[in-house]
């Protein structure tokens, strides 16, 4: 190699290395992981399909089943879906805790109660023919109602202020309905003559479930428990009467 070409040469390989030098760095690829063979990506779950009318009222019955004959601590929704053979996560739809299945069992239970008072003393019983036959007929269908309902409303009330007390307002929301119902029957009563409607119907409403209370209960601790259809042919001319002494 002549002289003059060396000096070339020497030139040519700074240029290769200054470009080596300064040429930017390549960033690896991301890796991805692939997925293992034969794990395929699970489903997601379907959502519970909401209870239809017939369900949610086949629900409502075994829990108030289920109320009645084992109370309030053995009550729950898996429980009552398992009663009723339904899916539990269908069951939440409708009612997400045991709480909100307890408020619909007591609020439709209060409804069928009122809804019966009021059929059998607004619409069945002769008040204007026989007012000592209607009012005995009356106790005697109020009590039968009140062993269904007013029973299961008391202990249940009693169980939420012992086992769950901060829950126990729920028992005082569903008694606001049967005060307003009860109420709004009196003052039909009132209305027809039935009742002297110099009394106040909230009152009266109040009078009437203290004594299906009372004697619901005094009926069965007797030493010979009596009838509905005892109490209630017993009670009915006090009633009517009053307590106070016949004027002569």
């Amino acid at each position: 190699m002549t002289k003059k070409a060396a000096p070339m040469a020497k030139a040519k390989t700074k240029r290769k290395l200054s470009a080596v030098m300064t040429k930017p760095k390549m960033t690896p690829p991301k890796t991805v992981k692939m997925p293992a063979k034969g794990r395929a990506k699970p489903a997601p779950k379907p959502k519970a399909k909401p209870l239809t009318v017939k369900q949610r009222d086949k629900v409502l019955a075994a829990a108030e089943r289920i109320l009645e004959a084992d109370g309030y601590e053995a009550f729950g929704v898996a429980r009552v879906a398992a009663k009723t053979k339904l899916n539990p996560a269908a069951l939440k739809t409708s009612f997400p805790t045991k709480l909100h299945l307890l408020a619909a069992v007591l609020e439709t239970n209060v409804e069928d109660d009122t809804d019966a008072a009021q059929r059998l003393i607004l619409d069945e019983l002769p008040f204007e023919a026989d007012a000592v036959g209607a009012f005995a007929a009356m106790i005697e269908g109020l009590l039968a109602r009140h062993n269904q309902g007013g029973w299961l409303r008391l202990f249940v009330n009693l169980d939420l202020e012992r086992t769950e007390p901060e829950h126990a307002d729920m028992w005082r929301l569903v008694e606001h309905r049967l005060i307003d119902r009860g109420t709004r029957i009196v003052t039909e009563m009132q209305r027809r003559g039935y009742i002297d409607d110099s009394h106040d119907p909230v009152t009266v409403q109040f009078f009437w479930n203290a004594l299906m209370d009372g004697l619901s209960l005094r009926g069965r601790t007797q030493p010979k428990p009596m009838t509905h259809a005892d109490i209630a042919k017993a009670v009915a001319p006090i009633l009517l009467a009053g307590f106070a002494p016949k004027k002569s």
